[in-house]
């Protein structure tokens, strides 16, 4: 899986990351193919909420998977600029072929000096990230991600549909064999 990262000129354009969230849309609705994308911003007020005035924020490692328990990259593996996002906090660009986005898993380090102020893996195509200055927010429950650690709440919700699905035609059927059997009496 080459990143699209290296498909795309260094500075990436507003409408370019536009077009390509909106083909990531339909690719991802229509074929299955899926364009990962991570985002990092300073949240200055700490609400985990990007804010119109609030600025990017560079050289934030962030990287993709469709394993949920991928493991985290080390600080060395994060100073390569390919895991970093750019001037525009803009980053990690991963195609993923016949992979709906719901199997995306999107991840982020916070940079020395600062703090998480929203979930640090996000299970979609695109993740957007807000870090602020350590100290300056109030301690908060965040999703970080860990090595062997499930994210698939779809998988869960699907399981469990599928198990309700089962019990219900068991029920069913029961019910029908007792009034089949009260009848034949």
């Amino acid at each position: 899986m080459k990143p699209l990262a290296e498909l795309l000129p260094s500075r990436t354009s507003p409408s370019l990351v536009a077009l390509a969230a909106m083909a990531s849309m339909m690719s991802g609705c229509f074929v299955g193919d899926s364009i990962g994308t991570a985002t990092a911003y300073v949240d200055a007020n700490c609400n985990g909420v990007r804010d119109a005035e609030e600025a990017p924020l560079a050289r934030v490692c962030n990287w993709m998977s469709t394993d949920a328990s991928v493991a985290t990259p080390s600080r060395e593996d994060c100073a390569n600029e390919e895991l970093q996002t750019d001037s525009d906090g803009i980053g990690g660009w991963g195609f993923f072929a016949g992979v709906w986005c719901n199997d995306v898993h999107v991840f982020a380090q916070a940079p020395d000096g600062f703090q998480p102020t929203t979930d640090t893996a996000v299970d979609d195509c695109h993740g957007e990230f807000g870090f602020a200055r350590e100290g300056t927010c109030p301690p908060r429950s965040i999703v970080q991600p860990e090595g062997n650690r499930c994210l698939c709440w779809g998988s869960f919700l699907g399981i469990g549909l599928a198990l309700l699905v089962l019990a219900y035609r068991k029920l069913r059927r029961d019910a029908l064999a007792r009034r089949q059997t009260r009848c034949g009496e």
